[in-house]
């Protein structure tokens, strides 16, 4: 494994990273990379703007009215606020289903104030606050527009499954496609990296893809509604809202794929320790390499070019720093 990021507290290094990155364009050359482009990894909730092909292939988008504001929550790792709760209701209200039928399981909201509200009412979490609420919810309306039965929708064995599978290949061809469960308990598909840039580039340039309309729309939803991809102080909404065009999306265990339409490019990366601190700066390094910043937009989102590492008084003490350079093929 290569370092991608160092931790400086004071004068010294006190902890690295380690990671790979590969970028690619639309025609599926891989253009850029450092460390390991080829490592199969799961790709978790950085998919999610892939299995939201799924309610547009099965007619629910159509069929259900879903808005780009819905469709946005749909790709979502939301925070969890009542925005997002609303947003996903909306969804289920359409088809008829209610938050009983989501089976992503419990979690407390990511955002703080909503959890600590809750906490201090004594309001119990519930599967719509969920962080992958909204991708359930476009589970079970496709689903219904596929007429096959909701129940079970998340297991590897229900159509629900086997058609985003479908779509999964329609990017990676022939390759093997390993699988294991995601943490909302839907199948979690593992790739190579590059390849994850390369779906990534497609959503960069739909035209080149298979899903030209689809992925041009999800495009747009991402872009328009990043709070609901997201939420307020997150990397992802904050990135969309403050670089032109681009469109961003995390994963769990330090996944990350964004796309970059100006150039026609997919990026990904892949912490290989987890450490998500280092993601961040290990994008927007890639971003900057590449020539996507201006200095207005590395000042605006300075916090995450060079995380701070703060002690218990809220001082910053040392900063997290992207010492990788990318090689051209």
């Amino acid at each position: 494994m290569e370092i991608v990021a160092e931790v400086r507290r004071g004068e010294l290094i006190e902890s690295y990273h380690w990671g790979s990155v590969a970028i690619v364009d639309s025609d599926g050359n891989l253009r850029y990379f450092h460390g390991k482009p080829l490592m199969y990894i799961h790709t978790r909730s950085s998919m999610k703007p892939f299995q939201a092909l799924l309610p547009f292939i099965t007619g629910a988008i159509e069929k259900f009215d879903i808005t780009d504001e819905e469709l946005a929550v749909i790709t979502a790792s939301h925070n969890g606020t009542d925005y997002h709760k609303e947003l996903v209701l909306g969804i289920l209200e359409k088809a008829g289903f209610t938050e009983d039928d989501l089976e992503c399981g419990v979690h407390m909201p990511y955002d703080k104030e909503t959890a600590e509200r809750m906490m201090r009412n004594g309001e119990k979490p519930t599967p719509v606050r969920n962080n992958c609420s909204g991708k359930h919810a476009g589970m079970l309306i496709s689903a219904k527009a596929m007429g096959v039965d909701h129940k079970g929708y998340r297991f590897p064995n229900h159509p629900v499954q086997n058609k985003i599978r479908e779509i999964i290949r329609t990017f990676v061809g022939n390759k093997p496609i390993y699988e294991g469960i995601d943490g909302c308990g839907v199948p979690v598909f593992a790739i190579p990296l590059r390849d994850l840039a390369y779906m990534y580039a497609m959503l960069a340039d739909p035209e080149k893809s298979p899903y030209p309309q689809y992925l041009a729309r999800i495009q747009r939803a991402m872009k328009s509604y990043p709070v609901a991809v997201a939420g307020e102080g997150r990397f992802d909404t904050d990135i969309m809202r403050k670089v032109p065009g681009v469109v961003a999306k995390a994963g769990a265990e330090a996944v990350y794929g964004v796309a970059i339409p100006q150039l026609k490019m997919g990026l990904a990366i892949k912490i290989h320790d987890a450490g998500r601190r280092a993601v961040a700066p290990t994008v927007m390094h890639a971003l900057d390499t590449l020539g996507i910043l201006t200095k207005d937009m590395k000042d605006a989102l300075r916090d995450w070019v060079m995380p701070p590492v703060k002690n218990n008084h809220g001082e910053t003490v040392g900063h997290v720093h992207a010492v990788y350079s990318l090689k051209e093929v």
